[in-house]
């Protein structure tokens, strides 16, 4: 009955604490939450909120101590307080001790893709490269073909890094294939592209405006007018894989690079047509290149 009322009591301070936090107030509700530890230390709740008010002060080495203790009170604790511990772990370079408690997670849930990302990550960070890979081929694998933006970014890096980039831009065409309205995919393989210096903006700014014009019930059907070198048509091919592209680029030379630039199935070239269009309706009648 005693530890009940000790109990009732840390939870009293404990709920003081939430409200001061909720009003922004830190130095009040760490008050309240060590109050509520003086009374139980083991009471799990204020270790953890303790510990997350004590990140906000830049006391890494007392909060990781509290996360720590409240796992230990509560192996079972839920797994976001698993991975608060792990972040403050690498924040503070410890970072063989946030793969253990990251592996600790992937105990509990085997395909937890948080844990086996962060581990990838730390593995690169460490210079174990083939470890790093082969963790994130099974991650990206599971979240295909709807990876979380976060998870782009840090596999990005981690291409870059090892000049693997194209296997990027490869996986986010095969996702397309399968989800071809998935924006965040788009936007990645937008952001690689102006990486590598190419113009994104015909296809990739109009994506948003092509899609609510189009029937869902019948392909898309795009004409790339000056079509060049196929640069964007290709962009267009990608992000659009089901559509039907018109490519018209009236220059014989840049036409002969256009045809051997894009393996697009439902890709259709026109340079007479092309040539005619520039003559009647942009009034270029003379011209050595379009000869």
């Amino acid at each position: 009955m005693q530890n009940s009322n000790k109990t009732a009591t840390a939870e009293f301070f404990f709920e003081e604490g939430k409200q001061l936090r909720a009003e922004g107030k830190t130095k009040q509700a760490i008050e309240k939450y060590s109050l509520a530890l003086d009374i139980n230390p083991y009471f799990v709740p204020a270790l953890c909120s303790l510990a997350e008010e004590l990140i906000k002060k830049k006391d890494i080495q007392k909060a990781i101590s509290l996360y720590q203790k409240a796992i230990a009170v509560q192996p079972n604790i839920a797994i976001g307080n698993y991975v608060k511990l792990a972040n403050v772990l690498q924040i503070n370079n410890q970072l063989n001790d946030s793969v253990e408690v990251y592996q600790k997670i992937l105990e509990r849930q085997p395909e937890n893709i948080l844990a086996k990302a962060k581990i990838a990550k730390i593995k690169m960070i460490q210079g174990d490269i083939e470890e790093s890979k082969i963790l994130y081929e099974e991650v990206m694998a599971l979240v295909n073909p709807s990876p979380p933006l976060w998870l782009c970014a840090d596999w990005e890096i981690f291409l870059q890094k090892t000049n693997q980039r194209d296997k990027a831009i490869e996986y986010y065409r095969q996702a397309l294939k399968l989800q071809p309205d998935n924006f965040n995919v788009r936007n990645r393989l937008a952001s690689i592209y102006k990486k590598l210096g190419k113009n994104v903006l015909p296809a990739f700014f109009a994506q948003e405006f092509l899609l609510k014009k189009r029937n869902s019930s019948s392909p898309l059907v795009i004409f790339d007018v000056g079509a060049n070198i196929g640069e964007v048509a290709q962009q267009y091919a990608d992000i659009f894989p089901n559509s039907k592209i018109h490519c018209f680029e009236p220059t014989p030379k840049i036409f002969k690079q256009l045809n051997q630039n894009i393996a697009f199935p439902n890709l259709v070239r026109y340079r007479e047509k092309a040539k005619l269009f520039y003559q009647q309706y942009l009034g270029i009648t003379r011209c050595t290149s379009l000869a």
